[in-house]
């Protein structure tokens, strides 16, 4: 294999080489996170991920203090909560994004469940969206690639994250509304990528594969 292709082992998924390879080229964030929505867009497509997004929403509602329920009503212990979690995980093993979509909406139980705050419906929905979008990301390319991409644009560590952070939150801004269509049974297969951010014309194989600017 050339030297040129060992960059992409280990991503995952439609469109994972192209959003390694933005990034990796220094692309502007808005560029970088319409691949990004694309890529995401792909998993939500597949019924196994509107499936296990829509499972955990399930779990989370009764599991969670929230504005709309009766608060003398006791929640479940977290262990029956995490019991729930591993039922539905060991029936997507065949699907590793649909699997770290569950790990994602069981850590953003746990998180929510720590702070204690009771939160409205919409709020309980944007934290699994965006949790999601953030394990798609994670396991398509970012886990993969992280310190290939902090060596290639001379990030620091904390650079690196906040590079992450920023994607992250731009993709799901992008995504929201579709994640309501998953959640609220609207979503299928005709599931249609935002609409792009960026000028297209920034989209071109000369700047994508430029080389990358050195300093000194």
């Amino acid at each position: 294999m050339p030297d040129g292709d060992k960059f992409y082992w280990g991503v995952r998924g439609a469109g994972s080489r192209t959003l390694l390879s933005l990034a990796r080229a220094g692309a502007g964030l808005e560029l970088v996170a319409d691949q990004g929505a694309k890529l995401v867009t792909g998993q939500l497509k597949k019924p196994v991920i509107r499936r296990v997004l829509a499972e955990s929403l399930r779990i989370l509602e009764p599991a969670l203090p929230r504005f709309e329920t009766d608060s003398s009503v006791p929640l479940p212990m977290a262990d029956e909560v995490h019991g729930l979690f591993r039922r539905l995980r060991s029936n997507v093993t065949s699907d590793d994004f649909a699997a770290v979509t569950v790990r994602s909406a069981e850590d953003a139980y746990d998180r929510l469940r720590c702070s204690g705050r009771a939160l409205p419906h919409s709020e309980l929905t944007q934290e699994l969206g965006h949790a999601c979008t953030n394990a798609v990301l994670d396991y398509a390319v970012l886990d993969a690639k992280r310190f290939g991409l902090m060596s290639a644009a001379g990030r620091s560590a904390n650079d690196q994250l906040a590079f992450e952070r920023g994607l992250v939150s731009a993709v799901y801004e992008r995504m929201a509304s579709l994640f309501d269509r998953v959640l609220e049974g609207r979503g299928d297969e005709s599931l249609r990528a935002p609409r792009r951010r960026s000028p297209r014309e920034e989209f071109t194989l000369e700047r994508l594969h430029a080389p990358l600017a050195t300093t000194m």
